[in-house]
């Protein structure tokens, strides 16, 4: 069984950026480490709040299995202040 298409339900997020994110290796063989790694690469960019991935109930005629990707988009925008103090 091999990687298929990944199938993200995002709103304001490119599906691509998301897919390159993810980084799943479409068409290579499935491992449920890879689906794993995917899915904290996905949690450690702070753009979503939340992010799972989960494969589809049913692999495809051609042997793949689709994984859909379930995310909460963070805020838009995020302000930070930093300040630096030094003295001889």
């Amino acid at each position: 069984m091999q990687f298929g298409n990944l199938g993200p339900g995002n709103k304001t997020v490119h599906t691509d950026r998301i897919v390159d994110i993810s980084g799943l290796p479409t068409g290579k063989i499935f491992s449920p480490k890879e689906v794993s790694l995917a899915t904290t690469r996905l949690q450690k960019t702070g753009s979503f709040r939340v992010a799972a991935l989960s494969e589809v109930d049913e692999i495809a005629q051609d042997g793949t299995l689709d994984i859909k990707v379930q995310i909460t988009e963070g805020p838009l925008r995020r302000y930070g202040i930093g300040a630096e103090v030094s003295s001889l």
